[in-house]
């Protein structure tokens, strides 16, 4: 999405930390992010500056906890893919739910040339709902 993203991790322990899955994801990608502003995109930074009374900084991702949360059923995990795979077309960014680029929605339907690939271990792990 233009302005946010959707990330649905399904760990293949189940003893995973999702505290650390998310920091060991949110970190890099927020600090690799923000470099790349600096360099290409120096202006949009401003959007990014946090100023309160002790420090400054630049936050990337969104304050408080988010939509993160964890999901312990199949069928929640299928409803949402479904639903991230047909939010750019909600939201009139694409006509069909496999046209948007930055989604794993083209490859989930069996198309060959995609730019983002999703882990074929999922379906090994849990059975689609009927």
């Amino acid at each position: 999405m233009p302005e946010h993203v959707h990330l649905l991790v399904w760990p293949r322990e189940p003893a995973y930390k999702t505290e650390k899955i998310l920091a060991d994801t949110k970190r890099p990608v927020g600090q690799e992010a923000i470099a790349w502003l600096a360099k290409n995109c120096p202006a949009f930074l401003q959007r990014l500056t946090v100023r309160n009374r002790n420090r400054t900084y630049r936050r990337f991702w969104q304050a408080g906890p988010g939509q993160d949360r964890n999901v312990y059923d199949v069928a929640t995990a299928y409803q949402i893919i479904e639903y991230i795979h047909n939010n750019p077309v909600q939201r009139g960014l694409v006509a069909l739910l496999d046209d948007w680029p930055w989604s794993s929605a083209a490859e989930w339907e069996g198309k060959e040339d995609v730019a983002l690939r999703i882990d074929r271990t999922l379906p090994t792990l849990i059975e689609e709902p009927d």
